[in-house]
């Protein structure tokens, strides 16, 4: 039986949005540094429940929305309670930023007094903001931005931009930067010019840029390490927005809702040691995973009479093209992106050689470094046993028809020795049939016959019958994995269209159940579309995706300078049903 459900998923991409979410207040704006001049001292708490409300504004000078306010004003503002006075300068902000100092003076804690060093210009709209990142005694944080929109002229902007930060680690309190774009000509650097415009995030990570100019804006996100009110380009993680932005002032129009996604920091790796594992194979482990490989190595054997006691603490330089031992291969070891792994082309002669790395790793940055790497302890006969990196799916898995294969991965490369080695037992004594495939020469590789019988299953793996290259077996011992396999009517169908403005570039969308107990599925389609996903365990779904827009196989996260977008990326807010034997359709996933 097919049943059709017209509910429409609406979803939010990263780079814009498609419903306004209600907010608790208004968000605001951050910028300058401060000057405080405190006075009043904190007291003990008081007795009673513990305190986990944040401070409320309860007044405020120049009277929000007002016009015509002396550009000579001082900034007043009244809390319900006491709070951190220190905790108000990263929360505090101006915009657009005056030029020279703001000095802060409280009093009794709750009061305090925002005065500006040099006057407001006259005919423009300001927006002060207390960000997140004021607390209370307590270290209450408050929930969501507050702003104070005020102008030096009879006209107030009222222009607004709203979005998200989809992060993995606490979205709350990072700085929403916003430009505007004069013409075709602006080009804004977050790492060097103060925004026009910001905000910080809530704790759910919405935000609101308001009272804006009308126009075109670009809107970066950043969390900033150093409190400088820049983007770090070596230490702060950076959201780079899909596309441009644009704020109005008429009321009825809703602007698209722009959700930012950030990127790791791009760190340059540095070298913690260098292990000779074998004479002619080493080990070299970086601090960070780096983002791409393009690293060159030189190796280089050094003369007998340099191998004093201190080798280790010097550094060699390249000596002679005769001396240069060529690198056989290099790459990630397997499990783990944080150590590379060089092969040479012949064993070294000497009890030591120079290994000179030079390279980008993917950054802006260049690594030069020469290091020594003694080889009297490596072995020149392979007797290490190989390790088996991972097993997909984990133990304890529920696996299906659509979700029917089993990849093994070594730190090397293995071979079988037994027809047996590998077996898929049902039951007790039942073995299924398994045809095994080696997609690459270090993983081991089968799929369940989509007609097996809903139960369970166990895997064994004999280690003493899976061998390296050099005859070292995995293990003496027996290895078990165990999963459930799903039966054929526990599963339904979804069907449904992506609408998205990428046009032909691939979609990847990946389903995941709400309660984590399911294996999530992945779907590239060939571009926007209509689709049709069968095999899906009953239950609770939620999708997230990314177009690949940019053309590169994984998603971009975009550049700031010089401007390049990112690519776009759907995340559902809502969640659907997927009912055994039955379709669930009419599923639409919008890119807006």
């Amino acid at each position: 039986m097919k049943v059709l459900s017209r509910k429409v998923l609406v979803l939010t991409r990263l780079n814009g949005g498609v419903t306004l979410r209600p907010m608790k207040q208004i968000l605001i704006i951050l910028v300058s540094a401060f000057m405080f001049v405190g006075c009043a001292q904190l007291g003990p708490p008081m007795g009673g429940p513990q305190d986990r409300t944040p401070p409320v504004i309860l007044e405020a000078f120049p009277i929000p929305g007002s016009t015509n306010v002396d550009t000579s004003t001082t900034i007043t503002l009244t809390f319900d309670e006491r709070v951190k006075e220190s905790t108000l300068r990263a929360a505090f902000g101006l915009s657009p930023p005056p030029p020279g100092t703001v000095r802060a003076k409280w009093s009794g804690g709750k009061r305090v007094e925002i005065s500006f060093e040099t006057a407001l210009k006259p005919d423009l709209t300001y927006a002060v903001t207390i960000g997140t990142q004021l607390t209370d005694s307590k270290n209450n944080k408050l929930t969501d931005t507050y702003v104070l929109a005020f102008s030096t002229g009879d006209k107030l902007d009222t222009g607004w931009l709203k979005g998200s930060l989809l992060t993995e680690g606490e979205p709350i309190g990072w700085d929403i930067a916003g430009y505007y774009l004069a013409d075709s000509t602006t080009v804004p650097d977050p790492s060097t010019q103060p925004p026009d415009a910001t905000t910080q995030t809530g704790d759910d990570g919405t935000w609101i840029l308001s009272n804006l100019a009308e126009g075109s804006w670009r809107v970066f996100a950043f969390k900033d390490m150093d409190g400088d009110r820049l983007w770090t380009p070596w230490s702060d993680q950076l959201a780079v927005p899909s596309y441009d932005v644009v704020a109005s002032e008429d009321s009825s129009s809703v602007p698209r809702e722009l959700i930012l996604h950030p990127s790791d920091p791009v760190l340059l790796p540095q070298v913690l040691r260098i292990t000779a594992i074998l004479k002619d194979f080493f080990l070299l482990r970086l601090d960070v995973k780096p983002r791409e490989l393009d690293v060159s190595y030189t190796l280089t054997e050094l003369p007998v009479d340099t191998m004093e006691s201190n080798r280790e603490e010097r550094d060699w330089e390249v000596v002679a093209d005769d001396l240069t031992i060529p690198v056989f291969s290099k790459g990630f070891r397997p499990g783990d992106s944080t150590i590379v792994q060089i092969g040479l082309d012949r064993i070294p002669l000497g009890e030591a050689v120079g290994l000179r790395v030079v390279g980008s790793f993917g950054t802006s940055d260049t690594l030069d470094t020469t290091l020594t790497v003694d080889l009297i302890n490596a072995a020149l006969v392979d007797t290490l046993r190989p390790g088996l990196i991972s097993v997909s799916p984990e133990d304890r898995a529920r696996m299906h028809r659509g979700k029917n294969q089993v990849l093994l991965t070594f730190n090397e490369p293995v071979r079988l020795t037994d027809l047996n080695s590998i077996e898929l037992m049902a039951g007790a004594d039942e073995r299924l049939p398994i045809e095994i495939k080696t997609p690459y020469p270090n993983s081991v590789s089968f799929d369940i016959d989509p007609e097996t019988e809903g139960g369970g299953l166990t895997l064994n793996i004999y280690g003493e019958t899976v061998v390296d290259m050099m005859g070292n077996s995995l293990r003496d011992s027996l290895i078990t994995y165990r999963y459930a396999w799903l039966p054929q009517d526990s599963l339904g169908t979804l069907s449904g269209e992506v609408v998205a403005p990428g046009g032909d570039a691939p979609v990847h969308l990946s389903f995941t159940d709400i309660m984590g107990v399911q294996i999530p599925i992945a779907l590239t389609l060939p571009g926007a579309g209509e689709f049709l996903l069968n095999d899906v365990p009953a239950g609770k779904w939620q999708v997230h995706g990314w177009q690949d827009v940019s053309r590169t196989l994984n998603w971009f996260e975009g550049r700031a300078i010089p401007f390049r977008p990112s690519d776009p990326v759907v995340v559902s807010r809502d969640t659907f049903d997927v009912r055994a034997r039955w379709e669930t359709g009419g599923l639409e996933i919008i890119f807006p």
